[in-house]
């Protein structure tokens, strides 16, 4: 990503791509009926599902886009912002706009072989890195020479991030690889909770304001995400409890006396959501008042 890029030099640029003939968008219109696939030789090229057997209109896309003013690239980008989701959990149709020099077959043909992936275990799977929800955290968990592989072809990817604010991402930083995407042990398991995180995020967003009174950085929820599982917690639902606990109260919570003795019984079986869900209001405010007195080896003071 490059925050030094604001949104008018972003619009400026996909202007001198799209004067060039570089400037791509990607579709995904599988609940999307208004942007279905339509066959077009020379402006829209398919990207099939290796997985799933789609109807040809529902295809994931590349459409060109031909040249326009400034004023139009402007009006683009306001537009498909008004048209992302609300919920972070909801499909998104438009995917980013990309730009790279390759005709349009050999960006779609090389974008259909990274989305099937191989994990740990060898079994095959989709690697969903249009929706850029994805895409975001995939900047955050694969290194700059797999980020280049992953993207070969393409020389830089725009999108929307959570906060709908536009990212402008440069893959390759003069050093491109053309090669499939190999993640590692570690980094599968990083993909595996990103749904996880975002479920999380959109939790949190979804609170009364008086409970969110922080900025929820991804990387601390899925850290976060990494304690529950520690703990034991499996079921997503008592993930996401533990995650907001953290997020409302503070990231130590866990940490007290009493939240320690629960999480015990949680390892023996019990349910989190269910034993939390006992705690007195009296509880709830000694374990919110210790949050300077555990310090992030767990040890207390004295």
């Amino acid at each position: 990503m490059d925050p030094s890029l604001d949104e008018s030099a972003i619009a400026e640029r996909m202007m001198t791509a799209a004067r060039d003939g570089h400037l791509l968008r990607l579709i995904d219109p599988a609940n999307a009926p208004g942007r279905q696939y339509r066959e077009d030789a020379t402006s829209r090229c398919r990207i099939d599902n290796p997985f799933i057997a789609l109807p040809e209109i529902q295809h994931l896309y590349l459409e060109r886009i031909t040249p326009g003013d400034i004023e139009a690239f402007h009006d683009e980008i306001q537009r498909e912002r008004q048209g992302l989701p609300v919920s972070l959990l909801e499909p998104v149709a438009f995917c980013g706009w990309l730009i790279s020099k390759q005709a349009l077959f050999t960006i779609a043909g090389y974008l259909r072989r990274q989305l099937d992936q191989k994990t740990p275990e060898g079994k095959s799977a989709l690697l969903r890195f249009y929706d850029p929800r994805v895409m975001g955290r995939l900047t955050r968990i694969l290194d700059r020479s797999q980020l280049s592989a992953l993207l070969g072809p393409i020389d830089q990817w725009i999108h929307f991030d959570n906060g709908r604010t536009l990212q402008w991402l440069d893959p390759h930083q003069g050093t491109r690889r053309v090669a499939r995407l190999k993640p590692n042990a570690d980094q599968w398991q990083s993909i595996r909770r990103i749904g996880q995180v975002n479920r999380c995020l959109e939790l949190y967003r979804t609170l009364p304001d008086e409970d969110r009174n922080r900025a929820v950085d991804p990387d601390d929820v899925d850290r976060l995400i990494v304690e529950a599982q520690g703990y034991g917690l499996r079921e997503r639902q008592e993930i996401s409890a533990f995650v907001l606990h953290c997020l409302v109260l503070h990231d130590r919570f866990h940490r007290h006396p009493r939240m320690q003795a629960l999480l015990q019984e949680c390892a023996g079986g019990m349910s989190y959501i269910g034993l939390t869900n006992r705690l007195t209001q009296q509880e709830w405010e000694a374990i919110a008042e210790d949050k300077e007195t555990f310090e992030h080896d767990g040890s207390v003071e004295n």
